[in-house]
């Protein structure tokens, strides 16, 4: 597992110096404002949280941490916000407030109708509460894990391919 800077990928000379930076892994328990620290201080874009046991319980970069402090602020090039985006191992991570009818056309997913709009509330309805961080709710052959959430609110989804 590795981390590529899009910059640094692009403007990449073919020379043999390594484009891939290995990632820095993280306790659950440890706190946040400690695991920022350390990603600024030693100038991580990501790191992966890993639980009591050593398997991966997501990952967190310093956009997230912010996020959790001011509120969303997903965006692309052009400024404009971001309700999804793919990462190199196929997985995608969907914002809970990402529309149903958006993510249908964009990913070719088929949801059940009902009343909600957006991905956070299907997941609600679905389980009948607002699920925890770890959650997996299995629609079709998609597996939906909840990376990111408060008491009110789904704010983060990882969707992958039931395997």
């Amino acid at each position: 597992l590795g981390d590529v800077y899009k910059r640094q990928l692009i403007n990449s000379d073919n020379s043999d110096l390594p484009i891939v930076r290995d990632v820095r892994y993280v306790p659950e328990s440890k706190p946040v404002d400690e695991i920022l620290e350390e990603m600024q201080r030693d100038k991580l874009s990501v790191v992966v949280v890993v639980d009591e046991y050593g398997g991966t319980a997501g990952i967190m970069t310093i956009e997230d941490i912010l996020e959790e402090i001011f509120g969303e602020f997903d965006l692309d090039d052009q400024g404009e916000r971001v309700p999804f985006r793919e990462l190199a191992n196929g997985d995608i991570i969907i914002n809970g407030d990402a529309e149903l009818d958006l993510l249908r056309e964009e990913l070719d997913i088929n949801f059940p109708d009902g009343e909600y709009e957006t991905i956070a509330g299907l997941l609600t309805f679905l389980t009948g509460k607002i699920p925890g961080v770890g959650e997996k709710i299995l629609i079709g052959d998609r597996v939906f894990r909840i990376i990111s959430a408060s008491n009110r609110a789904i704010k983060k989804v990882n969707l992958k391919r039931k395997t």
